[in-house]
C-alpha cells in the first residue's frame, strides 16, 4: 500500500472514529435519562405500595393495578437501559479495533518515511 492509500485509510478511520465517538456519547446520554426515569418510577412505585398498604377494599385495588402499570413501565425502562448498555459495549469494541488499526497504520506510514 503507497504511503498517499495509507494517509486516505487513516482519514477515513479518524471519522469513523469520531463518528463512533458521537454515538457512544449519545448512548451516554440515553442511559443518564433512562437511569433518571428509572429512579423516578421506583420512588413512584414506593409510593404506591405504602399508600396501599394504608387503604383498604376498593381503592386498595385501584392502586394494584396503578402499581401493575408503573411495574410494567419499568420493566420496560430496564430493558431499554440494557440494550442501550450492549450498544455502548459494541461501540466501545469497535472503537478499539480502529484504534488499533490506525496505530498500525500510522507504523507503517512512519516506517516508510
Amino acid at each position: 500500500m503507497s504511503g498517499s492509500q495509507l494517509v486516505e485509510k487513516l482519514v477515513l478511520d479518524a471519522k469513523a472514529l469520531g463518528s463512533l465517538e458521537t454515538r457512544k456519547d449519545l448512548a451516554a446520554e440515553t442511559m443518564k435519562r433512562l437511569s433518571d426515569e428509572a429512579s423516578g418510577v421506583k420512588q413512584i412505585i414506593a409510593d404506591l405500595i405504602r399508600e396501599k398498604k394504608s387503604l383498604r377494599g376498593q381503592k386498595a385495588s385501584v392502586l394494584t393495578g396503578h402499581l401493575r402499570a408503573r411495574q410494567k413501565w419499568l420493566r420496560s425502562v430496564n430493558e431499554e437501559r440494557r440494550s442501550v448498555l450492549e450498544k455502548t459495549r459494541i461501540i466501545k469494541r469497535r472503537m478499539d479495533l480502529l484504534n488499533e488499526r490506525v496505530a498500525r497504520l500510522r507504523e507503517r506510514l512512519n516506517s516508510e518515511n
